[in-house]
């Protein structure tokens, strides 16, 4: 993550193990810059919300399923 610098856009795509899931929030957070973009499939909720807040965003969700997104302000 060190030599990849800032994300424009992030993706998540796997089945969630919590712990795993919270480790990747926790990994993109600081290479995150204003207008990038996360999303992540198969997404827990709470951390994902956790995630978006921690850098003052909001978290949006498609209807009926695990997928969710932020954009960073």
């Amino acid at each position: 993550m060190e030599e990849i610098g800032t994300l424009d856009f992030y993706c998540h795509d796997s089945p969630v193990d919590i712990a795993h899931f919270e480790f990747e929030m926790k990994s993109i957070r600081k290479h995150l810059k204003p207008g990038s973009l996360v999303v992540a499939d198969n997404t827990d909720k709470k951390v994902f919300d956790e995630t978006a807040l921690s850098i003052g965003a909001e978290a949006f969700y498609r209807r009926h399923s695990s997928l969710g997104a932020f954009l960073v302000p």
